[in-house]
């Protein structure tokens, strides 16, 4: 007989959190009368007790609060993990969760570590947040061209065709078809995800982007984040990152090169 992992059940509180995981985007609740954030959804602020709150997109990336390593499974569905290692993870924008710390140096998480947020398929249809470790800085010294330094998942959902529209009202596309600039925007939420920790003070050089099939609602894209280059002229360092999105098929929709004044 086999025992299968429980699976969540969203409430109505925690709906939109398990949408926004299953879009690959992680999603929190802040309060609008006392600015707290909080994790998990509740109707009602647990500072202040209002219901002014709203959903906000986290980057994903946080530190581990503590940890523990599990040894012996709480039932037969996770014998196969052991040992596992699950951490309290405070989040950059100020909120706790509690996941699994996935990735072959999983054994080396440490508190202070930092972490960034991922997205596993569960045993239902919703997809579990689970933390990797991240190195150290990425410095012009450490950048490899031609080495990849990460993919980002996620689905062209309504509310990030939404922020499109509200930001360039002039573009609102046809029912059903997202605009193509929507693919930039993959390509750098997929930079900043994968390229983590960078240093501060790094300067946007220059891009370009070609769209290479339409894009569409609801339409799952993964985006492959590369080192294309580096160069070292009149004394600033440059660093060329090069993107490639393809859709749930394996077709390419869009390629481009990020150019970058690295800072250290």
């Amino acid at each position: 007989m086999t025992m299968d992992k429980p699976a969540p059940k969203p409430t109505a509180e925690s709906l939109a959190f398990w949408q926004g995981c299953a879009e690959g985007r992680l999603v929190y609740q802040r309060c609008t009368a006392c600015g707290r954030a909080q994790f998990p959804p509740r109707s009602r602020c647990a500072s202040c007790l209002e219901d002014a709150l709203q959903w906000r997109e986290s980057s994903r990336v946080g530190t581990v609060h503590t940890h523990t390593t599990v040894h012996r499974a709480p039932t037969a569905a996770f014998k196969d993990d052991l040992p596992y290692v699950i951490a309290l993870v405070d989040l950059d924008e100020g909120f706790r969760m509690m996941m699994n710390v996935r990735g072959a140096d999983a054994a080396q998480a440490r508190i202070g570590s930092r972490v960034r947020v991922d997205f596993e398929p569960g045993a239902g249809p919703w997809p579990l947040p689970q933390a990797e470790l991240l190195g150290a800085t990425l410095t012009f010294d450490t950048f490899e061209p031609g080495r990849l330094y990460g993919r980002n998942t996620e689905t062209i959902g309504q509310a990030l065709l939404d922020r499109w529209c509200a930001l360039y009202p002039w573009d609102r596309p046809a029912p059903g078809t997202v605009p193509a600039g929507v693919a930039t925007v993959l390509t750098m939420r997929a930079y900043m995800h994968a390229l983590q920790p960078r240093p501060p003070g790094n300067v946007h050089a220059g891009s370009t982007m070609r769209v290479l099939a339409p894009l569409r609602l609801g339409g799952r894209i993964t985006t492959e984040i590369r080192c294309a280059g580096k160069e070292l002229r009149r004394e600033r360092r440059f660093v060329d990152v090069g993107s490639r999105s393809v859709d749930e098929t394996g077709a390419v929709v869009a390629e481009g090169t990020l150019r970058l004044i690295w800072a250290a």
